[in-house]
């Protein structure tokens, strides 16, 4: 057995290992964006090693298992509990938040202090005794949570890349980014220069947020947007109408790549190809089996504006802009202003197929937290803590720095996401 295969292999028990003491730890505050960040450096070694041993397979086995620990995690936990299983534990977790908070404003040596630590303590110990009963009611439910089979090359192409469709994968990491195209009859794995890419989609995004610019320098525009898709396919086009991309690390319009050199006839690749996005390539495999007879379609959430003492923007135009979205769906429901509060928002979402939120929101908080503002107080991730299974397949959260992508504050938002669970989604 060579280096490659010997140090593969060390991956993958290292990867079932942190698994294992994940599933031990999940209800300790923030301890899944912390595995989240830990995993990331073992994801890296091991598509390097994959890269350098040639090795298609393992290496789309670890590109899936670096990009949806938060939210398979959640889609696995709500798949095998019954409602009741939830709204408990949703209980629990909520206490401990509560609990957490108030034990960072009171003097460590008072009577409340250790009273508070004594009841969390309790509450952590309860939540951990629920979750064992019920791995051991439903055996299922534990083995699916720690399933690192996840799905291989042969079930690809069979149930999500049928007829004509190809998916790209992208991993950036701290040296190099790598990425991993799935045809239907071909498999490509290339390394880029980390800083290269960096640079070029830096442009990239800056062009195509100052309409200005872009326009005054189209030219060098089509040149940069040319030098991603060189980037990213270094070979002929793909012989497919479709493409899925699962992005990972600073995003960018990929559809407006371009995939020829000519600034006055430049072809984007939306073009050439329908795009769409996932999570991963696991996310698309899962059956949802919520509360399909629902008629509720989408709902909206617009503030516009906000307590003074939080001194946010005003947003004027965002409820106008939930009224015309509306006009194509039915069953449709708006909270607008004063009725933009937190408590409609958590009572409502799990019911609706569609979010669109118009928001201030920030990647970081005081409690070191993203936070989202409504009409009359914030909601933080610690606090979207869902009694019952969402129906919700689509989010779209127009909030500022929500597409932040630095490791320890913007990846926070991918369990905001998350949270919100079973959903594709759009961010800005």
């Amino acid at each position: 057995m060579t280096l490659t295969l010997k140090a593969l292999a060390i991956y993958k028990k290292s990867d079932l290992f942190l698994a294992k003491i994940k599933t031990e730890q999940q209800f300790l505050f923030g301890s899944n964006l912390v595995w989240r960040s830990t995993a990331r450096n073992l994801y890296e070694h091991a598509i390097e090693a994959c890269y350098a041993n040639n090795n298609m397979e393992d290496a789309f086995y670890f590109f899936e298992k670096s990009r949806s620990i938060l939210l398979n995690d959640q889609i696995n936990e709500q798949r095998w509990m019954a409602d009741i299983d939830i709204a408990n534990q949703a209980a629990i977790k909520k206490n401990i938040t509560h609990l957490q908070r108030k034990i960072t404003s009171l003097t460590p040596a008072s009577d409340e202090y250790l009273a508070s630590q004594k009841e969390l303590y309790n509450a952590t110990s309860e939540l951990r005794l629920l979750q064992n009963k019920l791995k051991n009611k439903n055996l299922a439910y534990y083995q699916n949570y720690l399933d690192t089979t996840f799905i291989n090359l042969q079930q690809l192409r069979q149930n999500i890349l049928k007829g004509s469709k190809a998916l790209m994968e992208i991993f950036s990491g701290d040296s190099a980014v790598y990425v991993l195209t799935i045809a239907p009859t071909s498999t490509t794995f290339i390394k880029v220069n980390q800083h290269l890419y960096d640079s070029v989609t830096g442009l990239f995004n800056t062009a195509l947020a100052n309409p200005g610019l872009l326009n005054k320098n189209f030219r060098g525009f089509v040149k940069i947007a040319h030098k991603i898709y060189a980037l990213l396919f270094p070979a002929t086009m793909l012989p497919v109408a479709s493409l899925i991309i699962s992005p990972y690390g600073k995003g960018f319009p990929f559809e407006a790549m371009v995939t020829n050199s000519d600034p006055q006839q430049p072809e984007y690749l939306l073009s050439k190809y329908a795009t769409s996005y996932t999570y991963s390539a696991k996310y698309l495999t899962n059956n949802y089996t919520g509360n399909s007879t629902t008629t509720n379609k989408i709902l909206g959430i617009a503030p516009v504006q906000y307590k003074v003492e939080d001194s946010l923007a005003t947003l004027s135009g965002s409820d106008i802009s939930l009224k015309n979205i509306n006009v194509f769906f039915k069953n449709a429901t708006n909270y607008v202003m004063e009725k933009a509060t937190r408590n409609n928002f958590l009572q409502s979402f799990p019911s609706y197929h569609i979010l669109q939120l118009y928001t201030n929101a920030a990647d970081s908080s005081a409690n070191n937290d993203p936070v989202i503002y409504f009409a009359d107080s914030a909601l933080y991730l610690s606090d979207l803590v869902t009694d019952r299974k969402p129906v919700t397949q689509l989010v779209v959260l127009s909030a500022c720095e929500t597409a932040n992508e630095n490791c320890t504050r913007g990846k926070a938002f991918l369990a905001l996401t998350g949270a919100l669970q079973r959903w594709g989604y759009r961010r800005r």
